[in-house]
């Protein structure tokens, strides 16, 4: 039986501020600020998308770390991503092999977040803040932590929260879907 070591969870309070103030209490660190724009580049059905793959463009700005403004440069990230069961994979391309590889494909999802990062022992809390789509909150187990347990450890409201397995790329697909 494989373990599991990520869990997600969208946001359904807008009290942000009140689940970090409750990943503070237990004593995480927010250690980083980024905001983060992730343009995917697919037909004009989705046909990636549709099929849990993608083109992504990642351009990252650092705002900031242990709560010191960055002065980091912007940093450009390719890939193509694909997903099988619950697993993620991802292959690092060039901006070159980028631009062949997306040539023609006409649809540029454009995805905003701002995100947060905490991180106690080996053990890391994300908060995604993400424009038209909502919030997801993510933790994720390097060690012998468990992601169940250190969720429940938070003792946060059980309506400020919904499990989910859907990732950013998906709830946006799910969002766009409900638009007649």
């Amino acid at each position: 039986m494989e373990i599991e070591k990520e869990i997600k969870f969208i946001i359904k309070t807008d009290r942000i501020d009140e689940i970090v103030g409750t990943i503070l209490k237990a004593n995480f660190e927010e250690t980083s600020v980024f905001k983060i724009m992730d343009t995917y580049f697919d037909t004009s059905d989705f046909a990636f998308l549709k099929n849990l793959q993608g083109f992504r463009k990642r351009v990252t700005e650092v705002i900031s770390v242990r709560n010191i403004p960055s002065d980091a440069p912007t940093q450009e990230k390719f890939v193509y991503k694909k997903k099988i069961g619950e697993t993620v994979y991802e292959e690092k391309l060039t901006e070159i092999q980028f631009i062949k590889k997306t040539k023609g494909l006409e649809n540029h999802i454009m995805i905003e977040k701002n995100r947060f990062v905490f991180i106690k022992d080996d053990v890391e809390i994300v908060i995604d803040v993400i424009c038209g789509v909502g919030n997801l909150l993510e933790i994720e187990c390097s060690g012998e932590s468990m992601p169940q347990q250190v969720f429940n450890s938070l003792g946060m409201k059980q309506d400020w929260v919904e499990r989910t397995r859907l990732g950013v790329t998906e709830l946006w697909l799910e969002k766009k879907r409900a638009i007649p």
